[in-house]
C-alpha cells in the first residue's frame, strides 16, 4: 500500500466516524432540547413570565394580620394554612435568626439555614435597605427554587417554594437562565465526550501515520519469519530434503502410496565414534546419493529420522520396481567407504556405510507398514523386505500360546495373586494400597505386562479380575484399618457380567466405604452413559472413584467434569521426570491447580526419587506412589 493509498484509507476509516459522532452529538442535542423546551411549553400548570412569582406573599401577609405580630399566633396560624411555608424571622448581627417555620420547625431558633435560602452577605445587606429580598433559582426538569421574603415592622417575613415553570417561548425573560438550568449538564458531558473522543482521535491519527510504515516492514519481517518457520517445519536443515511432516501431508493426499524406506545401519553408533561434525557429511554424501535415485525411479525423497530417508511415490507398478531399486540401493551403499574431509582430532578410521531396507505397496498406514519391514528385515538380518501380513505372525503367535497356558494354568489352580502397593500422604504415612494384579507362575512372579492383554484376546480377563476383585475385598474385609484402590477399565464397567459382580461382592463384604475404583481413561471409553450410570450407583454405596494414569493419550478434561472423580493420578510418564523436566512440571501444575479448584485430590505415581518426592510436595500433590516409597507386595506396607 502506497502513500496516497494509505491517506484514503485514514481518511475513510478515522474521518468518516468522527463526521457520524459529530452528527450525533448535535442531534443528541438538538433532541434534549427541544424535548425539554416542548415539555415546558405545553404543560398545563406551572409558572410563566407574565405570572406573579411571588403570589404565595399575600397568603404570608395575611398569617402575619392574623397573628397581630404574634409569633406563637403566627407559628399555629402557618402551619394550620398548609398552603406555603411561611417563615418568620429577625436580623441578627450579619443573619436572620428562625422566629417561626410552618414546614421547618425544627430550625426555631437557629439561623436561617442556606440550604433552603441563602439570604447571606450582600443579599441581607440588600433585604436591610431595601425592605425586601426575592430570589429564582432554577433547577432541572423546569422546577425553580423561589425565596421571597420583607420587612414588616421589626421582623421579617416570607416564604420559600418549589414550583414548575411553564416557559412561554424563546421570548421569555428567563429563557436562557431556564435553557442552562435544564440542559448544562448534559452539553457539558457531551462536549467532554467529544472532546475526548476527538483528542483519542487525533492521537490515533498521528500514531497510525507515524507508525505505519515501521509495521508495513514488521508484517514483511512476519511474511519472512512465517515463510522460514514454514520450511524449517516441512524440510530438513541440514539436506534440504523434505521431512516426516512434509511426508505426512503429501501422502494424505495420494491414492497409491508406495513407500521405500532406507535406514543407515548402526548410525547412532557411528555418531558416537566419529563425532557430529563428520556424521553430518555422511548424512549430506547419503542425502545427495539418494536424491538421484529418486529422480532416476521417479520417486520423491524425504529425511524421514535421523538416519532414515524414505521414497515415495503414488503410481501403480508391480513389486518388481520396488525390488529393483532396493538392490541397487544396497548394491551401491553397502560397504561404501566414504572419503569424508578430517580436522585435526577428529578419529581416521575409515567410515563404512551399510544400509537397511524395508518398503510397503499395500494402502492404509503404508508408512508405518514400510517401517515394519524394516524392523522386519533388520531383525532377520535382510538387506531387504517388503511389507507382509504375515510378518512375524508365527512367532507372535507361538508366544501367544505359552502365555496363554500360563493364564489358564493360573486360573484353573488359583494362582492369580494380589499384590498391594502403598499409597503415601506428604508425611509419608500410608493412606491407601493399590491393588495390582500378578501370576504366581513356577515359582516367579508374572507382572500384568506379559499377560493382561493375551488375556483379553483369549477372553480370560474377566475370569482374572474377578478373581482378583474377590480376593482383595475378603482381606480388607478383615482388616477394618485399611483401605484399598482398585483399576476397573471402561470395558469392565460397561460389562454386565462384571458389574453386576463387583456390587455383589461389595455388598457381600460390606467394605465400600473402603473401596476406590481406579478408572483407566482409554480407547474403551466410548459408553459413557452406562459407565456413568455404574459410578453413580458404586458411589451412593460409598464408593470412591479415581481417574488412574491423568495426562495420558486419553485424557480428558470434559470426563472429568462428567465423572466427578475424587482422585486424580497423575500419569508416571509426567512423574518420573518432573524433578528435571520442565515441561512435565509445568503439565503437572496445571493438572493439581484444576483439580484444586474442583475439591480433588491428586495422587503422583510413578514416584522413583527422593527429588521427585520432593519436587511433587512443591507442587501440591496430596499423595504419593512408587518404589521410593513402597514396592507392591503381597503383604500390606508395615512403615
Amino acid at each position: 500500500m502506497d502513500k496516497i493509498a494509505y491517506d484514503k484509507m485514514t481518511r475513510q476509516f478515522l474521518f468518516a466516524p468522527l463526521a457520524l459522532m459529530v452528527s450525533l452529538a448535535l442531534g443528541i442535542v438538538f433532541y434534549l432540547s427541544y424535548t425539554k423546551y416542548d415539555n415546558s411549553k405545553n404543560s398545563l400548570i406551572g409558572l410563566t413570565a407574565a405570572s406573579n412569582f411571588y403570589a404565595d406573599m399575600s397568603t404570608v401577609d395575611r398569617l402575619y394580620a392574623e397573628a397581630e405580630g404574634d409569633v406563637a399566633r403566627f407559628q399555629d396560624e402557618s402551619v394550620k394554612s398548609e398552603k406555603v411555608s411561611a417563615w418568620m424571622l429577625k436580623f441578627s448581627d450579619d443573619k436572620l435568626i428562625v422566629l417561626a417555620s410552618s414546614k421547618h420547625p425544627q430550625t426555631v431558633g437557629g439561623a436561617l439555614p442556606r440550604q433552603i435560602c441563602d439570604v447571606s452577605g450582600k443579599d441581607y445587606e440588600s433585604l436591610k435597605n431595601t425592605g425586601k429580598y426575592s430570589k429564582l433559582s432554577f433547577g432541572a426538569n423546569s422546577l425553580i427554587d423561589v425565596c421571597d421574603f420583607k420587612i414588616a415592622k421589626d421582623v421579617v417575613i416570607g416564604y420559600d417554594s418549589q414550583q414548575f415553570y411553564k416557559i412561554s417561548g424563546l421570548g421569555d425573560p428567563n429563557f436562557s437562565r431556564w435553557y442552562w438550568a435544564n440542559l448544562s449538564m448534559g452539553f457539558i458531558s457531551i462536549a467532554v465526550a467529544f472532546s475526548i473522543i476527538i483528542f483519542m482521535y487525533s492521537v490515533l491519527y498521528r500514531k497510525i501515520r507515524s507508525s505505519y510504515f515501521e509495521v508495513e516492514k514488521a508484517n514483511v519481517e512476519l511474511s519472512e519469519q512465517a515463510e522460514r518457520m514454514r520450511r524449517d517445519y516441512y524440510y530438513d536443515s541440514l539436506t534440504g530434503l523434505p521431512n516426516i511432516n512434509s511426508l505426512r501431508e503429501d501422502v494424505k493426499s495420494m491414492q497409491n502410496v508406495n513407500v521405500v524406506v532406507m535406514d543407515i545401519d548402526d548410525f547412532s553408533k557411528m555418531n558416537n565414534y566419529f563425532g557430529t561434525r563428520i556424521c553430518d557429511q555422511v548424512l549430506m554424501r547419503i542425502a545427495k546419493f539418494n536424491a538421484d535415485m529418486a529422480e532416476k525411479w521417479g520417486m520423491k525423497l524425504y529425511r524421514q529420522g535421523s538416519d532414515t530417508f524414505a521414497f515415495v511415490d503414488g503410481e501403480n507398478f508391480f513389486i518388481d520396481k520396488y525390488e529393483e531399486m532396493a538392490e541397487e540401493l544396497i548394491d551401491n551403499l553397502k560397504g561404501l567407504v566414504l572419503d569424508i574431509d578430517r580436522e585435526e582430532g577428529d578419529k581416521q578410521d575409515p567410515v563404512e556405510v551399510h544400509c537397511t531396507i524395508g518398503f510397503a505397496l499395500d494402502q492404509g498406514d503404508t508408512l508405518k507398514k514400510a517401517m515394519m519391514a524394516l524392523a522386519y528385515a533388520k531383525q532377520t538380518g535382510r538387506d531387504y523386505f517388503c511389507y507382509l501380513k504375515q510378518i512375524d505372525d508365527t512367532v507372535a503367535y507361538s508366544e501367544q500360546i505359552k502365555r496363554s497356558n500360563m493364564i489358564r494354568d493360573a486360573i484353573v489352580n488359583d494362582r492369580i495373586v494380589p499384590y498391594y502397593q502403598p499409597i503415601f500422604d506428604k508425611n509419608k504415612n500410608v493412606t491407601k494400597y493399590e491393588t495390582l494384579i500378578r501370576i504366581q507362575d513356577s515359582g516367579e512372579i508374572v507382572s500384568p505386562g506379559a499377560f493382561i492383554g493375551i488375556s483379553k484376546r483369549i477372553k480370560r480377563y474377566v475370569m482374572m479380575e474377578k478373581m482378583l476383585i474377590e480376593k482383595s475385598f475378603k482381606l480388607i474385609s478383615q482388616k477394618k484399618d485399611v483401605i484399598i484402590s482398585i483399576n476397573l477399565s471402561a470395558r469392565d464397567m460397561s460389562d454386565g457380567d462384571v458389574s453386576v459382580f463387583v456390587i455383589d461382592q461389595i455388598n457381600k463384604y460390606q467394605i465400600a466405604d473402603r473401596i476406590i475404583f481406579e478408572i483407566l481413561e482409554d480407547e474403551d471409553m466410548k459408553d459413557l452413559e452406562r459407565i456413568t450410570k455404574f459410578i453413580e450407583r458404586v458411589r451412593r454405596m460409598g464408593v470412591r472413584i479415581a481417574i488412574d494414569d491423568f495426562g495420558s493419550g486419553y485424557s480428558n478434561f470434559a470426563n472429568i467434569l462428567r465423572l466427578k472423580p475424587d482422585f486424580i493420578k497423575i500419569d508416571g510418564s509426567i512423574i518420573k521426570n518432573i524433578d528435571t523436566n520442565i515441561d512435565s512440571k509445568h503439565i503437572a501444575r496445571a493438572i493439581v491447580a484444576f483439580c484444586k479448584q474442583l475439591d480433588i485430590k491428586v495422587v503422583a505415581e510413578f514416584v522413583e526419587s527422593k527429588e521427585v518426592f520432593d519436587a511433587c510436595i512443591e507442587l501440591g500433590i496430596d499423595e504419593f506412589q512408587g518404589f521410593y516409597l513402597g514396592k507392591p507386595s503381597q503383604d500390606l506396607f508395615r512403615g
